[in-house]
């Protein structure tokens, strides 16, 4: 899907133009204190769906191309379809993106932030975690140094399995129950 170039402004009008508007540009990026929007990952999702289906509108996509996102995970997805859009866009990244986006809703919709601890709920693994204070964040592979499983901790433990992660200096970080 190309953008429409009945609008452009090419050859000498560009040139005369570009003393104006690249200032212009260059001041409205500066007014705008680098703000960036709290937008949630359905907002991000029906974006690249529009894109992809061509109903997006030429404007409220470049708004979201050029709008930073204060969600790094969702800036990210912004920066990388802002490369695969037009003038020459490939589709195959912007559906990856939009699965990607979709996986992150699906993550999102059974977390439930308690303070600086965070719940996580996997329906179709049966299994809940529980990222603790000293956790990086979920995602960040190699943080857990050691899993211990609770049934080794207390003898003659019966109830659900409960494995405790442990960093690297052996603090516990988190907490894996399967079957819950």
């Amino acid at each position: 899907m190309k953008r429409p170039t009945e609008h452009a402004i090419t050859g000498w009008k560009a040139i005369l133009l570009a003393p104006i508007l690249i200032p212009v540009g260059l001041i409205a990026q500066l007014w705008s204190n680098g703000e960036k929007l709290d937008r949630t990952p359905e907002e991000v999702a029906k974006f690249l769906r529009d894109f992809l289906a061509g109903t997006s509108d030429e404007w409220g996509w470049d708004g979201f191309e050029t709008t930073p996102i204060k969600d790094p995970e969702l800036d990210w997805v912004r920066k990388r379809a802002a490369m695969a859009a037009p003038p020459n866009p490939d589709l195959a990244v912007l559906r990856d993106l939009l699965t990607e986006t979709e996986q992150i809703i699906e993550q999102r919709a059974g977390a439930a932030p308690i303070g600086l601890v965070q719940l996580f709920r996997d329906s179709a693994a049966g299994a809940s975690y529980l990222t603790l204070p000293l956790h990086p964040g979920r995602g960040t592979w190699g943080c857990v140094a050691n899993t211990i499983p609770l049934d080794q901790i207390i003898e003659g433990y019966k109830g659900p399995d409960v494995n405790l992660d442990f960093d690297a200096q052996g603090r516990l970080i988190g907490i894996e129950v399967l079957a819950a």
